[in-house]
């Protein structure tokens, strides 16, 4: 609840920026810039984008309107004034998986070791809304190439990791509503490829993840793509 409420602040400042002449253009930060040195742009973004794993276990279908929602404060750094630079820093990143799945767990009688992994639903099981939330606490890097002027175009690949930090499935049936948060196999490190390109304040976004939701050979190999729109707001 406290991140959609950070996430409905930040969309009515952007809002607000964009109808009053571009308020943040004059944001230069905590400290004034040097005359003569370049100036710094895309500093806060919000992501919104499509999430969904790159290939799917048999039987499991995500729905097209499963979504992450993501926000970084980026520290741009410029290389002089050729249009090239880097950028580093913190972000936190939201996701909601809808598919027609339920987590189980093989165990090896003879190791105890488990496999974990999503099975779908019976035909027979009604429900009317199921999801993965996972959140996590994420760091970007991208290099930066821009053309000059006030509309400017765009090319950032990149790199982020972060760190699951909550992980639960919720679910809504005929008889009520349910939540399980136990899941064994994790990898809570997660790391992969970034690449955002457009014109002027929007762009599109893209993030491939080079490693999967659970360990390797302990759980199904779910890598996470996602797709969707940037909006920097400053």
């Amino acid at each position: 609840m406290r991140f959609r409420c950070l996430i409905i602040a930040l969309l009515m400042i952007g809002s607000l920026s964009a109808n009053a002449q571009g308020l943040f253009n004059y944001y230069t930060g905590l400290f004034l810039p040097n005359s003569g040195k370049p100036e710094r742009h895309d500093r806060l973004v919000i992501d919104v984008m499509h999430a969904n794993w790159q290939e799917l276990p048999p039987g499991i279908n995500v729905k097209p309107y499963s979504h992450g929602v993501q926000i970084f404060r980026l520290f741009d750094i410029p290389f002089g004034k050729s249009g090239l630079g880097m950028a580093i820093g913190p972000g936190i990143s939201a996701y909601n998986i809808h598919f027609n799945g339920g987590y189980n767990e093989i165990v090896d009688m003879n190791s105890n070791e488990t496999f974990s992994r999503f099975v779908p639903f019976q035909p027979t099981y009604e429900y009317r809304k199921h999801k993965l939330s996972l959140n996590f606490v994420d760091l970007g890097f991208e290099f930066r190439f821009r053309t000059k002027g006030d509309r400017r175009f765009r090319f950032y690949p990149g790199f982020k990791g972060g760190w699951l930090f909550n992980i639960h499935i919720a679910t809504v049936d005929t008889e009520g509503k349910y939540k399980g948060y136990n899941f064994s196999n994790l990898n809570r490190i997660r790391y992969g490829a970034t690449l955002r390109i457009g014109w002027h304040r929007f762009m599109f976004t893209g993030y491939y993840a080079l490693n999967g939701l659970f360990q390797e050979n302990k759980g199904q190999d779910l890598r996470m793509w996602s797709a969707g729109m940037s909006l920097f707001l400053f």
